[in-house]
C-alpha cells in the first residue's frame, strides 16, 4: 500500500514555527494549489484548494529560514487525518500533509522589492 501526496503551490501566509524546550522544531504552512479548465461552453473556470502542510526537524528549520508568504514550493509527503474533540465534545477531523521532501521553486520578492514593483514576479498566492 502507498500513501503519497505531491503538491506544487504558493504559501498563503508565513509559516507558523513551533518548538518546545529541546524537542524537534515543527513548521505548519498553508499551501494553495490551483487548477484551471474550460467548461462545456468554453468558459474558463478555476478552483483553489488549500492544504495544511506540516514539516518536522530539518525540513522545519529550512522552512523557518527560507520560506515566506507567496513562495512557490514542491512538497512530497504522506496524507494524515487527525481526530480530536472540540469544546462541545463533538468529533472533529482535519487532513494534513506530513512533508517528507521540500523543493523551493521560486521565492517571493523581498518586501522592499515588492513595494517598488508589485506583482512583478507574477507568482503571488491566490487570495
Amino acid at each position: 500500500m502507498h500513501n503519497q501526496a505531491i503538491l506544487i503551490g504558493h504559501l498563503g501566509q508565513d509559516p507558523e514555527i513551533h518548538q518546545k524546550d529541546e524537542g524537534p522544531m515543527l513548521a505548519v504552512a498553508s499551501l494553495a494549489t490551483r487548477r484551471e479548465w474550460k467548461d462545456d461552453q468554453g468558459e474558463k473556470k478555476e478552483e483553489v484548494e488549500w492544504h495544511r502542510v506540516v514539516f518536522f526537524g530539518k525540513l522545519a528549520a529550512v522552512v523557518k529560514e527560507h520560506l515566506k508568504k507567496g513562495a512557490l514550493i514542491f512538497v512530497e509527503g504522506r496524507i494524515h487525518t487527525r481526530k480530536w474533540q472540540d469544546e462541545a465534545s463533538n468529533d472533529r477531523y482535519g487532513t494534513e500533509i506530513i512533508a517528507q521532501e521540500l523543493r523551493m521553486l521560486k521565492r517571493p520578492p523581498a518586501k522592499s522589492d515588492a513595494a517598488e514593483t508589485p506583482n512583478s514576479q507574477g507568482d503571488t498566492a491566490p487570495q
